[in-house]
Order: structure tokens, then sequence, then C-alpha cells
């Protein structure tokens, strides 16, 4: 287990539902703001010549925005909290 899983999971035990509500609203101001942010300056510095262009602009956004992001979802703790388990091998020799 890394520093970061158990530093998340201390802060998670102190803090409760808070702070689970300030990491999903942070991850998704990051994602809103990354995707309006580039549309609007594409818009605005003229990479787009018509509404049509907006959509491979907003898409790259939104890919390169969650690229970003994936790495600091805690996702040993989502799939705990999901409880997703891995399913276990059978025993050897069965």
């Amino acid at each position: 287990m890394s520093a970061l899983t158990k530093r998340v999971r201390l802060l998670e035990a102190e803090l409760g539902a808070d702070w689970r509500r300030y990491h999903i609203a942070a991850q998704l101001m990051r994602l809103v703001s990354g995707v309006v942010g580039t549309v609007l300056w594409a818009v605005l510095h003229g990479g787009v010549s018509d509404w049509t262009g907006l959509v491979p602009v907003a898409t790259g956004a939104l890919w390169a925005t969650l690229a970003q992001i994936w790495p600091g979802v805690p996702w040993l703790l989502l799939r705990n909290r999901l409880h997703l388990n891995t399913p276990t091998a059978p025993p050897a020799g069965g």
C-alpha cells in the first residue's frame, strides 16, 4: 500500500463524509473548468471557425482532463467502498 493511500485513508477517517464530498467536488470542478476553459480559449483565439468545430475541441479537452485526474483517484478506496473485490483463484489441486 502506498504512502498516499495511507494518507487518504487517514484523512477520510478524520474528516469522514466531508472529505469525500470535498474530493469529489474538487475533481468535478477540475473537469468542468478544464473543458470550459479550453473551449473558451479556442473560441476567443480563433481556433474554431464554426460551432461544429467545438465538438473535437471539447472532446479533446475532456480526454486530457480525465487523463490528468485519473491517477489522483483513490481507486483502492473506491473499489473497497463499492465492494468490488477481485475474485479469488480456486485452491491449487482443486
